[in-house]
């Protein structure tokens, strides 16, 4: 308001003035926290003995949904954006305050419930419980629901102390606190603070404040776009975010399906094999990730093993699953060392229940299929020559040496016990003269004055040459064809 003249303008002045000479004094009356002594028992404060603990009386430890989520302390629920996890949250809540069960075939803990929905409006927040609650069910009284909140450090903490007083004051029973996103109530981070230091201070509010009430305050959180083999490196942000609470809740999609991987103080580790039903949009837990998901290949891998009955090799899977041998050599790898499978020899593998058949006379793998009998001990005496004379008589037609037809066609014909031996004509010596041996070949060295070969009298039957066979240097037929012979030797290799 403008001031009309220089009085208005004086007494302005003085009351200011006035006014910072009344901060001025009382800032100076009060002594400062660094000037006032130490107290000796600050320490004492808070610290107790072992023997005071060992009888300390606590409740029984509960949970808001068994081996999940504990019913006291802080926890993330961490996934990507739009993967679904404010379904999720919204179904817990529901869950929780209107007696419905979740996850498929979980009870949660009943009791009142705070949801701050703060990256929602009320028209979504309407349509998705729509969604969740059976057509013309009566909405849950106990489920208070916002879509705006303080930050934490500017009284967010506060207001949620002060729901749990009022409700409890009211004859209430509250159990839970939701905050989706954590980006919304934290404190925005200074420049050249560690964000690390950030990190964990964002959260340390919230888990004394739920340890303090005895509730849990579930805080909805993004991961990282970065993969890695623990999923717990994917949530956003440093290891303050993860260090600062009691449990830990991650959703994320695995090679062989959706897995929520469950960590805490005092929540065992699990890992999860969930499905998001899109007709009902609500998530339903399936079983032990490592239970559930087997790759496709794992699957087709162990349908043909058991139904064969019996170990297979490499090459037989290949040819029944269809699968590449490199796939395969990992799958079979990946099996055996799960025990899904195991090796029963060098490349041979089987279902675990296959046991190996007993020692024994192997079946036949003739045309017949019939078994092969026992051995005798021994075989009868027989004279040679009494078989000689009867398979001569039987015999009475075919070449020599038959053994003779069967009478009738399918009579079963018994075979001698003894062959006769047959015999070939002798054969005439070859003279050594003919041999192929060193002492011929040398004999082609020594020639003549016209070049031709001093070579021995030749027989008959060598003199005669074959016909087109041309008369080598005026010899006659039977010595040019020897000396042709000799060359062929002595070229050849020996």
């Amino acid at each position: 308001m403008p001031l009309s003249d220089d009085k208005d303008f004086e007494q302005a002045w003085d009351k200011t003035i006035a006014e910072f000479q009344a901060k001025r004094a009382k800032a100076r009356a009060q002594k400062p926290e660094s000037d006032k002594p130490p107290d000796p028992t600050a320490w004492q404060r808070g610290t107790f003995s072992a023997i005071d603990l060992q009888t300390m009386d606590f409740p029984p430890f509960a949970w808001i949904v068994q081996d999940i989520l504990p019913a006291e302390g802080a926890a993330l629920l961490c996934a990507r954006p739009k993967f679904g996890k404010s379904w999720i949250a919204l179904d817990l809540c529901l869950g929780c305050a209107a007696d419905r069960f979740i996850l498929g075939t979980l009870k949660p803990k009943q009791g009142d419930v705070l949801y701050l929905a703060l990256e929602d409006s009320k028209r979504r927040l309407q349509r998705r419980m729509t969604k969740l609650l059976p057509f013309g069910s009566k909405w849950p009284e106990r489920l208070r629901l916002t879509t705006e909140w303080r930050r934490l450090h500017d009284g967010g903490l506060e207001d949620i102390r002060a729901w749990y007083d009022l409700t409890k004051g009211k004859g209430g029973n509250p159990i839970l606190v939701v905050v989706d996103v954590l980006a919304k109530v934290r404190k925005p981070t200074k420049p050249g603070t560690p964000q690390y230091e950030a990190d964990y201070e964002a959260l340390t509010g919230i888990t004394k404040l739920a340890n303090e009430l005895g509730i849990a305050i579930l805080v909805v959180h993004h991961v990282r776009k970065m993969q890695a083999d623990d999923l717990m490196e994917m949530v956003s942000g440093t290891s303050g975010i993860t260090g600062a609470v009691d449990t830990i809740l991650v959703m994320a999609n695995k090679p062989n399906g959706t897995v929520l991987d469950t960590r805490g103080r005092d929540a065992e580790q699990a890992e999860l094999a969930i499905e998001f039903e899109k007709a009902t949009c609500r998530w339903r837990i399936l079983g032990d990730a490592a239970e559930v998901h087997l790759s496709e290949q794992q699957s087709k891998i162990l349908a043909a093993l058991r139904q064969a009955g019996e170990p297979l090799g490499a090459a037989d899977l290949e040819k029944i699953t269809e699968i590449k041998r490199d796939t395969l050599g990992k799958a079979l790898y990946r099996l055996a060392n799960e025990g899904a499978i195991k090796r029963v020899g060098r490349g041979l593998y089987a279902i675990p229940e296959w046991q190996p058949p007993p020692e024994g006379p192997k079946a036949h793998s003739g045309k017949s299929g019939k078994p092969h009998g026992p051995l005798p001990d021994s075989l009868p005496k027989s004279n040679p020559h009494e078989n000689i004379k009867k398979n001569s008589a039987s015999g009475k037609s075919g070449s020599s040496g038959s053994l003779g037809t069967p009478s009738a066609v399918g009579e079963p014909v018994e075979a001698p016990e003894v062959l006769p031996v047959q015999t070939l004509p002798e054969l005439p010596e070859v003279p050594q003269w003919a041999q192929a041996t060193e002492r011929v070949a040398e004999s082609e060295t020594p020639k003549s004055g016209n070049g031709k070969i001093d070579l021995p009298e030749l027989p008959e039957c060598l003199r005669r040459a074959p016909n087109g066979s041309p008369q080598a240097d005026g010899l006659p037929p039977g010595q040019a064809m020897a000396r042709v012979f000799i060359r062929e030797i002595l070229i050849s290799p020996r």
